[in-house]
């Protein structure tokens, strides 16, 4: 399992995180993966490389990055911020809050359309209503999915961002440009 998060609350929250998921979810071995506070493009980015890699089928790959003032909001219009899910064709799961570029690197390689996930995307603490997704998604709950969003709401990448994606949903990080 992977976790994007930008750490902006620091060390202490990454670790309670870590202890969140183990608990719901033990035995998982999570790594983590840090990104600038509110870097949902490089999020997005990092969000992608890890669902496409070459890895074994089965894998997850969360994300938790809060989306800077200029970045788009929750989408589709109106919609709030929600938690979604997808599968990548190479069978990696990607669970995360609908917010910003977190889910433009990797949407054109999603086997499946995004699915709505019935856990609150703000609980109490943010980042348990991903906890408890995760665990609702991995584990089959009969109502873990509550509602498909199209492809299409998900913002398109900022001109300033080019990444190409091959027919195989790989992402060639040589030629990645930030204009």
């Amino acid at each position: 399992m992977h976790l994007v998060t930008d750490g902006r609350a620091g060390r202490r929250a990454i670790e309670h995180r870590l202890r969140s998921l183990a608990a719901v979810l033990p035995g998982a071995v999570v790594d983590v993966h840090l990104v600038e506070p509110c870097d949902t493009l490089a999020a997005g980015f990092c969000v992608a490389e890890l669902a496409l890699a070459a890895e074994p089928e089965g894998r997850m790959v969360l994300h938790d990055v809060a989306a800077a003032d200029t970045d788009p909001g929750p989408w589709p219009e109106h919609a709030g911020r929600v938690l979604c899910v997808a599968r990548t064709a190479g069978g990696a799961r990607v669970l995360g809050p609908n917010v910003g570029w977190c889910w433009s690197f990797a949407s054109r390689a999603l086997d499946s359309c995004l699915y709505r996930v019935d856990a609150p995307a703000d609980a109490v603490q943010p980042f348990d209503g991903l906890v408890t997704a995760a665990a609702h998604v991995s584990g089959g709950h009969p109502h873990a999915l509550a509602g498909v969003i199209p492809r299409a709401a998900v913002p398109s990448l900022p001109r300033r961002a080019r990444g190409p994606v091959d027919r195989a949903g790989r992402i060639d990080v040589s030629v990645m440009r930030l204009r």
